[in-house]
């Protein structure tokens, strides 16, 4: 590969991530507790765990974030997720699938 045998690189997500999860939790959760407080016709338990599901979809975006990680090498590239579990793609592999397509 040239100049490109002696890579190694750690990739976080973008701190945009952040920005989308941390409004999207505040805003759902402010909303389900304003919705509870406050009843009208529309007030059900479905509107509820709606709201409450939205807003832990956003926990879940704040807390990928700071778990995810990437790491690019030479010879690999390895992700891993919110649960730790690593996944690895050997470059070989990379270039089966690029010479498949």
């Amino acid at each position: 590969m040239g100049g490109y045998d002696n890579i190694n690189i750690n990739l976080k997500y973008p701190s945009r991530i952040l920005i989308v999860g941390i409004p999207c939790t505040s805003f759902f959760s402010i909303v389900t507790v304003v919705s509870d407080l406050f009843p009208n016709e529309t007030t059900t338990w479905e509107t509820t765990t709606g709201f409450i599901a939205f807003s832990l979809l956003g926990v879940y975006i704040i807390i990928d974030f700071m778990r995810s990680n990437f790491n690019v090498t030479s010879s690999s590239i390895k992700y891993r997720n919110l649960f730790y579990k690593t996944v690895e793609l050997n470059r070989n592999d990379i270039k089966k699938q690029i010479i498949q397509e």
